[in-house]
């Protein structure tokens, strides 16, 4: 029998996978998005490799705010690709075990989608309940990145 830790992690990626492929049927990527794509998996992968380490084995990566950039300007599927991208170099440097790297993708690979259908759920708010387009886009933007 699988360990709980094994089953939550699990649970985890088969939630990424089916969320990355439920929200990506249909949808065509355009030239600027694969471009805008790439810009951002590389500005991940380069900051998540600066890290800042705690006695308590805590890390703090730059990362997850190119991460709510992804979830708020690009298609989910270029989401999941920016969060691999963004893993693998770490992965190749440190070395962690395969089950914790995976994990950690999954982890934001999840966190990323939920960002970007927050933001879009919240830009869908009639316009009458804020003071114009730029306001309605912040409050979108905030709630994903919370």
């Amino acid at each position: 029998m699988a360990s709980r830790t094994t089953l939550f992690v699990l649970l985890v990626c088969v939630t990424a996978a089916a969320g990355v492929a439920a929200s990506s049927l249909g949808e065509d990527v355009t030239r600027s998005e694969w471009q805008l794509a790439v810009f951002l998996a590389v500005a991940a992968s380069v900051a998540q490799l600066f890290v800042v380490v705690t006695p308590l084995n805590h890390s703090y990566h730059l990362s997850p705010g190119l991460i709510v950039a992804a979830a708020i300007l690009l298609p989910p599927q270029l989401i999941a690709l920016v969060v691999v991208c963004q893993h693998v170099p770490e992965w190749i440097k440190v070395r962690y075990p395969w089950l914790i790297q995976t994990f950690n993708i999954a982890n934001y690979a999840v966190a990323g989608l939920l960002a970007s259908l927050t933001f879009e759920t919240v830009s869908r708010v009639p316009a009458t309940n804020f003071n114009g387009g730029n306001a309605r886009f912040f409050v979108a933007g905030v709630s994903a990145a919370f």
